[in-house]
């Protein structure tokens, strides 16, 4: 998948990345989220983690501000 090339193994940011997908424009969404969070986590050279998605995720698409909703693994 796109995370697994990505290198993105962290399930919880996995799940949010995976949330960015249902809005309009999946894999747009998702690629430039990437890009944002990747910058805030570079900025403290670190890897990406789930609120540095949550956070780019605001950043990209303001006009939904609430937290990702992620669905649980059955």
């Amino acid at each position: 998948t796109l995370l697994d090339a990505w290198g993105i193994t962290d399930d919880a940011v996995r799940a949010r990345f995976k949330a960015t997908t249902r809005f309009p424009g999946a894999l747009g969404n998702m690629s430039e989220v990437r890009k944002i969070a990747a910058l805030l986590a570079g900025m403290d050279k670190r890897e990406i983690n789930a609120g540095d998605v949550e956070e780019a995720w605001r950043s990209f698409k303001p006009e939904h501000q609430g937290h990702l909703a992620v669905r649980e693994a059955a």
